[in-house]
């Protein structure tokens, strides 16, 4: 038996170089990318769970860092009164006595309602209602910030 090809099948030889080409450079470049973009969802996935865990858009979010922002111009812009003062005064001053205050907002747990936050920090359910622009019917939401006094 000879094995060179007789008849019609003369044209189904095998080609001697593969038709195929890849480029490595290419290849390796869309691997890079597929890296770089996996590895970015990655890092984006904690960040949206937190802001769809608390609730909150990346507008409020946005809105909160501006107002921290102003909060903390007008502490720079403040300019303080002690320079004129004996040093002795100054040094009182420095140090004033710890005071504990009221917190202003109140991030509500499982089980919270309008009422027991308002019995917590001494308020009517209307008064907090008010405070929030909500309905004195509303639910409390885990993790919703309300304001308090």
């Amino acid at each position: 038996m000879s094995h060179e090809p007789k008849g019609p099948y003369l044209h189904y030889e095998r080609p001697s170089e593969s038709r195929t080409v890849i480029h490595k450079a290419t290849s390796r470049g869309w691997i890079v990318w597929m890296v770089i973009l996996v590895l970015s969802i990655i890092a984006l996935v904690p960040l949206v769970h937190h802001l769809a865990a608390i609730g909150q858009t990346s507008e409020q979010v946005v809105e909160l860092k501006k107002s921290v922002k102003k909060h903390d111009k007008l502490k720079k812009s403040v300019v303080p009164q002690n320079r004129l003062q004996p040093k002795a005064e100054q040094k009182k001053k420095r140090h004033p006595p710890k005071v504990q205050t009221k917190p202003t907002q109140y991030v509500a747990k499982s089980g919270d309602s309008l009422s027991s936050i308002a019995e917590k920090f001494n308020l009517s359910i209307e008064e907090l209602a008010s405070l929030n622009q909500l309905n004195v019917d509303s639910q409390v939401k885990v993790n919703q910030i309300l304001k308090v006094k």
